[in-house]
C-alpha cells in the first residue's frame, strides 16, 4: 500500500530526516502518507528529536502549498544542492515534545 524511508539522524542528536513517502497510485488521497508520516513524528518526538527535515526537487511542488498543507517552513530554491542545475527546497518543521 505505502512506505517511508525516513531515520534519526545519528550526528544531529535533534534531528529526523524524511527521505521519501510512497503510496500506491490506487490508494492515494486517502490519508495514507499522512498516518505514516505522523507515525514517523511520533517516533522522533518519543526519541528527543525536535526537528523534522526533507528537501524537495523545487520544481516537484507549488512551495505554497506544501507550507499551508503542513507545518514546514520551506526555503527558496537553493541552487546547485544536488549538483550542478539541481535546485533543491529545504523543508523544516519544529516537533512539539513528546506525548506522555
Amino acid at each position: 500500500m505505502g512506505f517511508l524511508v525516513a531515520f534519526i539522524s545519528p550526528s544531529q542528536q535533534l534531528l529526523a530526516y524524511l527521505h521519501f513517502i510512497g503510496v500506491r497510485p490506487d490508494q492515494r488521497r486517502l490519508g495514507l502518507a499522512h498516518r505514516l508520516y505522523e507515525k514517523f513524528t511520533d517516533y522522533a518526538r518519543r526519541q528527543g528529536r525536535r526537528e523534522f527535515a526533507c528537501h524537495h526537487r523545487s520544481q516537484q511542488h507549488r512551495l505554497d502549498s506544501v507550507s499551508s498543507v503542513s507545518r514546514f517552513t520551506v526555503s527558496q530554491p537553493v541552487a546547485d544542492y544536488h549538483g550542478p542545475g539541481r535546485a533543491m527546497v529545504t523543508c523544516r518543521e519544529k516537533l512539539r515534545l513528546a506525548r506522555p
